[in-house]
């Protein structure tokens, strides 16, 4: 990414990496990417800056510690920082680590669709329901980098938010509604598809999802008189089927915007940036 905040073109890239893999085949992956990344920067003429990494939890982003056990567990209690090192060719520049939902929620504050608020929310909905929030301009977070608050783990409806917003509750919601499973091929960006198309079934799982979400969000945005709402992660991607249901549910919430990350793909890279400006 440039300094004005800009994917370069030809400058992205993949590398395969195993999560059930051996400690090494793991860190092969991940020095891998990084010497790759620095390479093509120089390719193209740039001087890397700082290396910025995303990894799901549990994880202590300020150590740069896994502790994932179900899944990265033969890298669980290695400090990364220092196989990262290894990659960097001499270079002494800054290593962050940053979780996903905090490090789309400060780039969409730095230069995204909450740039200028203060007290912010993001509601990421994909494989899991993620949930991170800023207070007085700061993303709330643990001593170890995690987000402060969940919501995930909220009751409801006999089970957890996350049973009916996340893509499992897609197809639980999907069940209520017609009484059968839907074929295990269907995706939820299948569902977004058949709902654009009109489809009342796909139409009322979306409806209900936003409904849930909103119910169960509602007292937490009073409580941190939070003023913009962000949606991200790939099922966000089809916000609008459940846009008029979660305002409706917030509707007595005064002066608050909702609408979606600026940028599905990129908002996490956004907020890496910022964090390695600050680390420098």
């Amino acid at each position: 990414m440039s300094a004005d905040g800009c994917l370069l073109d030809g400058c992205q890239q993949s590398v395969r990496i195993n999560s059930d893999g051996t400690e090494a085949e793991i860190c092969n992956s991940l020095t891998s990417a990084v010497s790759q990344g620095i390479a093509l920067c120089r390719y193209y003429g740039y001087s890397p800056a700082g290396v910025g990494i995303c990894m799901p939890g549990p994880f202590h982003y300020n150590a740069g510690i896994s502790q994932m056990e179900h899944k990265f567990a033969s890298i669980k209690n290695i400090p990364l920082k220092n196989v990262i090192a290894e990659a960097l060719d001499g270079l002494d520049i800054p290593v962050v680590f940053g979780h996903d939902v905090n490090t789309q929620l400060y780039g969409e504050m730095c230069g995204g669709n909450a740039k200028g608020f203060d007290n912010v929310c993001l509601v990421s909905l994909g494989t899991g329901l993620g949930f991170a929030m800023a207070a007085e301009g700061k993303v709330l977070q643990t001593t170890t980098g995690s987000p402060l608050i969940s919501i995930w783990n909220l009751p409801y409806n006999g089970g957890i938010l996350e049973d009916y917003a996340s893509k499992r509750g897609f197809y639980n919601i999907w069940e209520k509604v017609t009484g059968y499973r839907p074929p295990q091929e269907m995706t939820v960006a299948e569902m977004g598809r058949m709902a654009r198309e009109g489809d009342e079934t796909s139409l009322e799982v979306f409806r209900r999802v936003g409904e849930f979400i909103g119910i169960q969000i509602k007292d937490k945005l009073k409580q941190y008189r939070i003023r913009c709402l962000l949606f991200g992660g790939q099922i966000s991607r089809s916000f609008l089927f459940m846009e008029d249901a979660i305002r409706k549910e917030l509707s007595d919430i005064e002066g608050l915007t909702i609408t979606t990350v600026s940028d599905f793909s990129n908002a996490a890279f956004k907020g890496l940036k910022a964090m390695l400006e600050e680390a420098e």
